[in-house]
């Protein structure tokens, strides 16, 4: 019994986890389109 107590502890602090990381992926992803975009409007070098 003390065993699967555990065992969901675990899964929900994986969760958490697991949610905390997309988010902060999410976030990376939004800069580097923010990066990509700025740089494909420069001018061309000539």
């Amino acid at each position: 019994m003390n065993k699967d107590r555990k065992d969901l502890k675990d899964y929900k602090y994986n969760q958490e986890w697991i949610k905390g990381r997309r988010e902060y992926i999410e976030g990376y992803e939004e800069s580097i389109t923010s990066i990509t975009a700025t740089l494909s409007d420069m001018p061309k070098r000539k």
